[in-house]
């Protein structure tokens, strides 16, 4: 139930012990990589894009879209639906809600409820 595109030199998944998938999709491109703590669970239609796919160049032909890690903490549960983009984590015992979008870092938060598009904290303290 895990789909991995993988591209170019250096472009790693990394998962803890004890990984459980509903259906997910991983992309990762060079120079990045997805890192998954211990004890996740994916629900099914996830999507992690530690890239954009594709790049993009301004005028001066410098490349303007880079590779970005993403991070999932320790017993972390992603919720049907839900996408990961580039440069996104979320911390240890939080929850990514349905269908949400995460773009941001949250890897110092914990304890939390993600939701929404973009998402954001919406509940913090569970557990």
């Amino acid at each position: 139930n895990i789909e991995v595109n993988i591209k170019g030199n250096n472009s790693k998944l990394i998962t803890g012990s004890e990984l459980y998938c509903g259906k997910v999709n991983f992309y990762i491109y060079g120079d990045s990589s997805v890192i998954i703590g211990d004890k996740c669970m994916f629900s099914f239609d996830v999507y992690i894009w530690a890239t954009d796919g594709h790049k993009i160049y301004d005028k001066d032909k410098n490349l303007i879209n880079q590779n970005k890690d993403v991070k999932i903490g320790n017993h972390v549960w992603i919720c049907r639906g839900a996408t990961m983009l580039k440069g996104s984590a979320i911390g240890d015992e939080c929850v990514l809600g349905n269908s949400s979008m995460l773009t941001k870092d949250y890897s110092n938060y914990t304890h939390c409820i993600l939701a929404g598009n973009t998402a954001k904290i919406v509940k913090e303290d569970i557990i």
